[in-house]
């Protein structure tokens, strides 16, 4: 009887941690990034990567001079294109960080002061947290 109630819970704690392995992935991330930055970050490494080996190629005398050259300045284009297009993805994503600084210093801004202590009140507020004496909006 003990040989089955252990067989049994051995079953289940395998199947438990197999189960991960086993189960079909359908390629989801935790966190998925929608402007593709990392993709375009890995495909620049790849030809970074990649115009290494072509001049350790050369170097080493497994490519003649005319594909060198001309496999160098197709990679390096390549890779000018990917590094200008990562730039610009960086530099809307700092706009947009821009964007969310300057909202939140107008919001700061448009803060009032109660006319009887002096407290910081937001805009939308009736009554003043403090003292608890209505604000005007005028």
């Amino acid at each position: 009887m003990n040989a089955i109630l252990i067989f049994g819970l051995f079953t289940i704690v395998a199947a438990y941690v197999a189960a991960p392995l086993i189960k079909k992935r359908d390629g989801a991330t935790l966190v998925k990034n929608d402007d593709g930055f990392d993709d375009l970050e890995t495909d620049k490494n790849n030809l970074l990567a990649t115009i290494r080996e072509l001049e350790f190629d050369y170097h080493t005398g497994k490519l003649s001079a005319a594909d060198f050259e001309q496999l160098e300045r197709d990679y390096r284009n390549r890779a000018v294109a990917l590094i200008q297009k990562i730039e610009e993805i960086k530099n809307r994503e700092m706009d947009d960080i821009e964007d969310q600084i300057r909202a939140y210093r107008q919001k700061l801004a448009e803060r009032m002061f109660c006319k009887i202590c002096g407290a910081k009140s937001n805009t939308d507020d009736k009554f003043c947290s403090q003292c608890g004496s209505p604000l005007n909006s005028s």
